[in-house]
């Protein structure tokens, strides 16, 4: 397959999904979504940004898988460092992490939008 510039955005998702179209096993699996969240990714799709509302979902189920299996590993990590933690240093972590998702949500937010 042979990429144009505008294509290397989403050069990683063609690939997935060729792979995932040439007969790795799959299942079929129902997901209910929010109308305005269902009618983003099918624009998503219309765009061409991804391939169909399959990859769409396939990618981010992957990109979640990992980010659990990243997490698993970074309390053995921790727990392996310095011991055990407590309820309150645990809380403390989730804590600052939920506020770091929440920044990046919102300068996420604001890419795009006339800040000037």
């Amino acid at each position: 397959m042979t990429l144009s510039g505008a294509d290397l955005g989403y050069a990683s998702i063609l690939s997935y999904a060729s792979v995932w179209a040439m007969g790795e096993h799959v299942t079929r699996v129902t997901v209910t979504l929010p109308a305005k969240e269902a009618e983003e990714v099918k624009r998503l799709v219309a765009e061409g940004q991804y391939p169909s509302v399959s990859a769409f979902m396939a990618e981010l189920v992957a990109e979640r898988l990992a980010e659990t299996e990243a997490q698993k590993y970074f309390w053995s990590a921790l727990r392996e460092q310095v011991g055990e933690l407590t309820e309150e240093e645990r809380a403390w972590i989730e804590t600052a992490r939920a506020a770091s998702e929440q920044a990046q949500d919102y300068y996420a937010s604001l890419d795009g939008e006339d800040t000037a």
